[in-house]
């Protein structure tokens, strides 16, 4: 478990790494040569280097939080439930 554990670790600093690096790799939208294009995006934000990585960075804890609590207090049963 401790293997997967920094397995995914090192493929998300790889990732974020990659996606800060080279933004013409993720975002092919633009051209890299000529910064004075605009963009096609709605929002600002979505031009921001790192932005998706962030993005689903605190989906994914909001996701865990949500399965952990929410979820959890739903589902959960007393000790004695079935005596």
């Amino acid at each position: 478990m401790k293997y997967i554990k920094i397995t995914f670790l090192i493929l998300l600093i790889f990732t974020i790494i990659l996606e800060l690096k080279i933004p013409g790799i993720v975002n092919q939208h633009r051209s890299i040569t000529d910064p004075n294009e605009h963009s096609v995006y709605e929002y600002f934000w979505y031009d921001w280097n790192g932005f998706w990585a962030l993005f689903g960075f605190i989906g994914c804890i909001v996701l865990i939080f949500f399965a952990k609590v929410v979820i959890n207090k739903i589902i959960k049963r007393d000790e004695n439930y079935y005596v």
